[in-house]
C-alpha cells in the first residue's frame, strides 16, 4: 500500500448544487459519515459503500438518511462516543441530540430518496441566542458542550431531566468558534476571536473556573475565520489551536499542557505547525496514540495531527518530529477546509470543505505509525498522570 489511498466521493454532497459542507464525523465503528451543511441538512452515509470502486450514484445504500430537524445552515455534526447519537448545531440557535427511531422509508420533503434510518430528535437545547458554531461531546458520552457567535459556552446533560439547567461560561469577550474536550477529562479548551480580543480558554471541569487565557499567538491573527476547530493530543499534553499568527506567518499554535496542573500555571506555545499560506481553520489530533520510528529507528509513541485551513491544502504532522509535515495533500478542494475528523481503526481522516465536497484518506502505518494497543496507551498515560489514571 502507498501512503495515502485518497477517496474523493462525488455523490457524497448536500444537495445537487453542492451546497457547502460545514462539518462531518464518522462514527465509532467506522461504518457510517455525518455530514452538515448550509441546505440545513445533517446526512448519514454509508462508508463501505464510499469505499466500492463502482458508480456510486446508482448506490441505494449509499446516503442513509437526510436529517431536516434544523431550520437554518448546520455548523457542526457530532457522533456520541457509544454511537447510538448524533449531537447537531445550527444558526436556529439550537442544539440537538438525535437518536435512531424505528426503521421506516419514507422520502422526506424536497428529497429524491428515501431514508433507510430514521434519526429523531431525542433531547432539543435551547440557551444560545445566536447561531451555534461547534458542538463536542466529552469523552465519558455523559455530557455536551456547545458555544456560539453569543459568546456563551453551554454544557449540557442530555441524560438528565428535560428542566435541569445547563451550566453557562463566560469568558470570552468576543464570539466562541470552536471548543475540544481534553482526553484525560479534566479541562475543556475554547476558542473565539472578534470582539475584543482573540484567545483560548482552558476551563477547569472540577468546577468550571478558568485555568488559565491564552492570547499571544491569536493577537495578529484575523478575524475572518468562520470556524476554529481546536483539538488535544490523545495523551492531553498538547492542544493544537487554529488561526494563529506566529513569526509573521499563519498557523497552527501547539500549547503545551502546564506540568504540575496548577491554576494559572503557563500553557507555552511550545511549538506550531508552520507553513500556510492563509489562515488555518481546523486541526484534528489522531484520537488513538502511534508508535513511530524517531531518530536512529527507536520506536517511540507519537501523536499526529491533521491541519487545513484557507490555502485548501492538507497537512499532517508528527506531534515529536516536528519541523517539517510527514505529508502534504494538495488540489483536493477549491475552497477552504472547515473540518477534519479520524475514523476507523485509527488511519482513516476524513475532510469537507466549502466547495461541497469531503475527501476521505486512508493512510498506512508507514506513514504515520501503528496504533499502540490499548495497555501500551494505559501504560503511557499514568507515566503522565500517574496510577489515578483509569
Amino acid at each position: 500500500m502507498s501512503e495515502a489511498a485518497i477517496y474523493k466521493p462525488m455523490y457524497v454532497t448536500h444537495g445537487t448544487e453542492k451546497s457547502a459542507i460545514f462539518s462531518l464525523h464518522v462514527s465509532p465503528d467506522g461504518t457510517r459519515l455525518a455530514t452538515a451543511g448550509q441546505d440545513c441538512k445533517v446526512r448519514v452515509w454509508n462508508m463501505a459503500t464510499i469505499y466500492r470502486d463502482q458508480d456510486m450514484a446508482n448506490d441505494p445504500d449509499l446516503l442513509l438518511s437526510t436529517i431536516s430537524h434544523h431550520t437554518a445552515a448546520v455548523n457542526c455534526v457530532r457522533w456520541s462516543p457509544c454511537g447510538s447519537f448524533l449531537a447537531t448545531c445550527s444558526d436556529d440557535f439550537t442544539v440537538l441530540v438525535l437518536r435512531l427511531g424505528a426503521q421506516l422509508s419514507y422520502v422526506p420533503l424536497g428529497e429524491l430518496e428515501a431514508n433507510k434510518e430514521n434519526w429523531n430528535v431525542h433531547r432539543m437545547f435551547r440557551e444560545h441566542m445566536k447561531d451555534v458554531m461547534h458542538v463536542e461531546w466529552s469523552p465519558d458520552g455523559n455530557r455536551l458542550a456547545s458555544c456560539g457567535m453569543d459568546g456563551k459556552v453551554v454544557i449540557w446533560t442530555p441524560n438528565d431531566p428535560v428542566d435541569t439547567r445547563p451550566i453557562v461560561l463566560r469568558g470570552h469577550n468576543g464570539m466562541v468558534k470552536g471548543l475540544a474536550w481534553d482526553p484525560v477529562g479534566k479541562y475543556l479548551a475554547t476558542q473565539g476571536d472578534g470582539g475584543e480580543e482573540k484567545a483560548v480558554v482552558v476551563w477547569r471541569v472540577r468546577d468550571w473556573q478558568q485555568e488559565v487565557k491564552i492570547l499571544k499567538p491569536f493577537m495578529s491573527a484575523p478575524d475572518e475565520t468562520m470556524f476554529l476547530r481546536l483539538s488535544w493530543s490523545p495523551d492531553g499534553q498538547n492542544l493544537a489551536t487554529p488561526n494563529a499568527f506566529v513569526k509573521n506567518s499563519f498557523t497552527c499554535a501547539l500549547l503545551e499542557r502546564a506540568s504540575g496542573g496548577g491554576a494559572g500555571g503557563e500553557w507555552a506555545n511550545s511549538a506550531s505547525f508552520m507553513g500556510s499560506s492563509e489562515p488555518v481553520v481546523a486541526a484534528s489530533f489522531n484520537p488513538k496514540l502511534l508508535k513511530a520510528r524517531g531518530k536512529g529507528g527507536v520506536v517511540q509513541m507519537d501523536a499526529c495531527c491533521a491541519v487545513g485551513g484557507s490555502d485548501c491544502t492538507l497537512t499532517i504532522w508528527s506531534a515529536t518530529q516536528g519541523g517539517r509535515p510527514i505529508m502534504v495533500v494538495n488540489s483536493l478542494f477549491s475552497k477552504q477546509i472547515v473540518d477534519i475528523t479520524w475514523g476507523g481503526k485509527g488511519h482513516t481522516l476524513a475532510l469537507c470543505s466549502l466547495d461541497g465536497s469531503v475527501a476521505i484518506l486512508e493512510l498506512s502505518p508507514e506513514a504515520i505509525g501503528s496504533i499502540a494497543s490499548q495497555s501500551e496507551t494505559t501504560g503511557e498515560l499514568r507515566k503522565l498522570y500517574g496510577d489515578s489514571y483509569a
